[in-house]
């Protein structure tokens, strides 16, 4: 009882009056990456002309990668979860990425056939004409391919809340955390930066990084949940109008930690 939900950077998890966590969800597992070094020390995070992703690599900032998957997709990662895909990739296997000397990024095949190349948008990304000499830089928040003068020729932004409708904590002395009795309802989130635990507008418990869902419960019975609330018991439940639970966080899905819920703890 009186548990709290908390959100943190990789994830959310409860804990209790004490401080003890009941209930945890971590996003970040980069047990399946491999992380390709900088060409250029001086420029941490970015990487310069030549420089090759192959598949089952990727360029990393912390949890966040860019590469290709095992099967030759294009892919933008947060921990373990693809958050993107362009949406104008070519049939075919990208077998490399190359960052060009003439200023853009390019997947593509053994023939060196184009499966994707920056400079020709799907529509979430920010282009302008390419510029010889350029880096892939990564960032908090997606990717960006800067000019020698530091000008942004492209660029990939995954934070996009505008869908989004963050609640407030009940508390002020505990930021980024929900005590008993908060309701989170559809299109509303708990959030941290960019990071979202909440319901979609049609009642699926999700967690979300920018606008994309990166991971919903396994274990959710059939319905539409109306409301997620902190309960005083220290659990965290998604329910339909008529109180019938649709997910509660003390029966996982296999993603969580889990131990015995404990009372007035709450969601970070």
């Amino acid at each position: 009882p009186d548990s709290r939900l908390y959100m943190a950077k990789s994830g959310a998890e409860i804990r209790t009056p004490k401080g003890d966590v009941t209930w945890k969800l971590d996003i970040n597992d980069l047990s399946d990456s491999s992380c390709i070094k900088t060409d250029d020390d001086q420029h941490p995070n970015s990487y310069g002309k030549g420089t090759q992703i192959l598949p089952g690599e990727y360029a990393c900032f912390g949890s966040n990668k860019f590469g290709l998957t095992e099967d030759g997709k294009v892919v933008y990662m947060v921990g373990s979860y693809a958050v993107w895909e362009p949406k104008n990739s070519k049939e075919g296997r990208a077998t490399k990425i190359i960052m060009m000397k003439g200023g853009q990024l390019g997947a593509y095949d053994d023939d060196m056939n184009a499966i994707w190349v920056s400079d020709s948008p799907s529509g979430d990304e920010y282009v302008t004409d390419r510029v010889p000499d350029s880096r892939l830089y990564m960032a908090k928040s997606g990717a960006e391919i800067r000019t020698p003068k530091g000008d942004v020729t492209w660029k990939l932004d995954i934070n996009d809340l505008s869908d989004s409708s963050c609640i407030k904590t009940d508390d002020d002395q505990h930021p980024n955390s929900y005590g008993k009795g908060t309701q989170i309802l559809p299109g509303e989130y708990a959030c941290f930066g960019s990071n979202k635990f909440g319901l979609t507008e049609d009642g699926k418990v999700v967690y979300m990084v920018g606008s994309y869902a990166v991971w919903e419960p396994k274990n959710s019975k059939e319905g539409r949940a109306t409301k997620i609330i902190m309960m005083k018991g220290g659990q965290l439940g998604a329910y339909d109008d008529d109180m019938n639970a649709i997910w509660v966080s003390d029966s996982p899905s296999g993603d969580e930690y889990v131990t015995d819920r404990v009372p007035d703890s709450r969601l970070y």
